[in-house]
This record gives C-alpha cells, sequence and structure tokens, in this order.
C-alpha cells in the first residue's frame, strides 16, 4: 500500500480541489441565509449571486471524482489481494462508457438540484418572447408561451428524475421480495404469484398504464404506484436466481441446522442476488423515464403546466419546422438521459459479472 504522504504528494491538486469545494459551498450557504434572511439587497436573479459558486462546485466534484478514480485504480494496479468491491470498482472505473455515463447522470442531478437557483419560474408566461430561438437571453429558446425551455427542461429533470428512481426503488423492492418468496417456497406459493405476474405481463403496460391513469387521476403518487407495481419483471429474474441458489450445498446446510427461512433468505440468498438486483435497477430506472415520457407525450402523465420533458415534446411536435428546438431538447434529454441509464447498467453488470473476477 502507497503511505499516505506519498499518495498525497502524488496528487497535490486534490487538496486544491477539495478547497474549491468547500469554499464554495460555505459562501454559497452564508450567501442564501442572508438572501433569505433579509440581510442581503435581492440580486437581479438568483443566478446572479450563486452562479460562480455553483460552477466552482460542480467543477470540483468532477475533480474530486477524477482523481478518486486514479487512485482506486492506482492501488488495485499493487500486488496483493484486493477486496471483491475494490475490484468491481476497478473495473467500473476501467470501463470508460460506464465512467461516461456517471458523469452524464451526476450532471442531470446537479443540474436538478440547483435548478430553482440557476432558472427562473419555468410556467411564468411571456407572451412578448414566444417562440424565440436560443439566444444568449434564452440558452434553448422559447415555447408557444414564452416560456424558457431550458428553465422548463431543468425542472423537469426534478419530476423526470425523481418519479423514475422512486418508481424504481419501489419496483425492485417488491419485485426483490416476491421473486425471493416464489423461489424459496416453491409449490403452491410459487405458482400463485407466477400466475398473478403472468397476468400482469400479458396486458400491454401502455394499454393498461392509459386505463389506470383515465380512471385514477394523471397524480404523481398514481403515476409512481403505475411505473411501480405493474412491471415487476425483477421477480422473475430473482425467482430464477434463487431457485438455483437454494439448492446449493450451503443453503441446505444451513436448513439443516435449524435456520429459519428468513434468516436463509436474507442472510444468505439476498446476498448472492444483489449484485442482479443493482444491474436491473440501474436499467430499470432508464425504462421508467421512457414510460414515463411516453403517457406525458399522450397527455397522460404529468399535468400541464408542471414541466415534463414528455408534454415538451408533445408540445414541440407542431412546430417541429419553424421552431425546431422545441422537440429537439426535451427528445435529446430524454435520449441522453435513457442511454446513460443503460449504459451505467450494462458496465455495472460487467463489473458485477463473477465469470471476470478471475481477471481481475
Amino acid at each position: 500500500m502507497v503511505p499516505w504522504a506519498s499518495w498525497l504528494s502524488q496528487r497535490r491538486f486534490t487538496a486544491g480541489s477539495l478547497l474549491i469545494g468547500y469554499e464554495a459551498s460555505i459562501v454559497a450557504l452564508l450567501v442564501l441565509t442572508l438572501r433569505f434572511t433579509g440581510c442581503a439587497v435581492p440580486p437581479k436573479s438568483a443566478w446572479d449571486t450563486l452562479g460562480p459558486f455553483l460552477i466552482l462546485g460542480a467543477i470540483s466534484l468532477l475533480v474530486r471524482l477524477f482523481v478518486l478514480f486514479r487512485a482506486v485504480r492506482h492501488r488495485d494496479s499493487e500486488p496483493g489481494a484486493a477486496s471483491h468491491g475494490r475490484i468491481t470498482l476497478n473495473r467500473l472505473v476501467g470501463d470508460a462508457k460506464g465512467v461516461c455515463a456517471i458523469v452524464v447522470l451526476l450532471v442531470l442531478c446537479y443540474l436538478a438540484v440547483v435548478a430553482p437557483l440557476i432558472t427562473g419560474d419555468p410556467m411564468v408566461m411571456v407572451f412578448s418572447d414566444t417562440l424565440r430561438p436560443p439566444s444568449a437571453e434564452h440558452l434553448l429558446g422559447t415555447d408557444l408561451y414564452g416560456r424558457d425551455v431550458f428553465s422548463r427542461i431543468a425542472h423537469g429533470a426534478r419530476y423526470t428524475l425523481g418519479i423514475g428512481v422512486t418508481a424504481t426503488v419501489l419496483n425492485i423492492l417488491l419485485g426483490t421480495t416476491l421473486g425471493m418468496i416464489a423461489g424459496f417456497a416453491r409449490g403452491v406459493t410459487d405458482a400463485i404469484i407466477m400466475r398473478i405476474l403472468e397476468i400482469l405481463n400479458s396486458i400491454p403496460f401502455l394499454m393498461l398504464a392509459i386505463l389506470i391513469v383515465a380512471v385514477f387521476g394523471s397524480s404523481i403518487p398514481m403515476l409512481i404506484m403505475v411505473l411501480s407495481v405493474f412491471v415487476l419483471q425483477p421477480a422473475r429474474i430473482v425467482r430464477g436466481q434463487v431457485l438455483e441458489l437454494r439448492e446449493k450445498d450451503f443453503v441446505q446446510a444451513t436448513l439443516a441446522l435449524g435456520a429459519t427461512p428468513a434468516r436463509v433468505l436474507f442472510r444468505h440468498i439476498l446476498p448472492n442476488v444483489l449484485s442482479t438486483v443493482l444491474v436491473v435497477a440501474s436499467i430499470r430506472v432508464g425504462q421508467n423515464i421512457l414510460s414515463l415520457a411516453g403517457l406525458s407525450f399522450l397527455g397522460m402523465g404529468i399535468a400541464p403546466p408542471t414541466p415534463s420533458w414528455g408534454s415538451m415534446l408533445q408540445e414541440g411536435r407542431a412546430y417541429i419546422q419553424g421552431a425546431p428546438w422545441l422537440g429537439i431538447f426535451p427528445g435529446a434529454a430524454i435520449f441522453i438521459t435513457v442511454l446513460a441509464f443503460n449504459l451505467f447498467g450494462d458496465s455495472l453488470r460487467d463489473a458485477l459479472d463473477p465469470r471476470l473476477r478471475g481477471s481481475a
């Protein structure tokens, strides 16, 4: 292991990046405090005050990620045994498409978090600025109501990522639980669970989602419920792995020693299927975002005037010749986000593949 002093001397700019990041965070927090307590004169816009610090914070974050990746790769290249987690991280860092996907996702998350600070109200209509092309004042132009397209895309990222990630977490929790119960219990329990899943999977998801939203409304909790409950593909994947693991010697030995089924499931089987679950979750986020955009495009998703990438794409469809930026930029946001999640899932699968452990 490289000594700490030597490791730090080889990466002197690490201290600079940390200093920039912490200074930016402290100053930004101070400005926000003064602003909301009324002790500071309100600026023309939030970006005038916080913009430089947010940029410094983003640069510092990227620099620190670069330093982390280099440090992990350097430590793992040294002789000696390495943990499975370190080997997995080393493989993930060594994959160019995985690193690019992580950077893109971090930028999207950063944009979603700071959207209220760097952009205006995405629902304010300025009819004197309708259908303005991209310019210095409006980076991505304006729509037919004079609303800033960049502001709507940035705020739309908050709803898109929030709904997509929340629905994925619920979907993975429910699917993993059902799959583990079905695979471990087998018999009648397995048959009942799998027949229910087959009935749900036999109905086209888009048709089922439109029917449910049309009956119960297109609120955000309803959209999360539709995306998380009615597509339980993780259950079938987990069930298959549990059926295989249940016959392993270590599981049979644990059962013979008197361990309860719950202990066997959560202490011995779940850790062995967790890598597959993580890969499915990363890909499932992109699928949920695409499904949400499709529902919004059909008018069954997030209700206007709340910004949504799918509804923005639908609004720009009628102006594809006169104002192409109305459809190009929301479509590009959907494409880049879904592609980033899919590439990250692909890289994570390669990093966690047990067949590659011997070549680390």
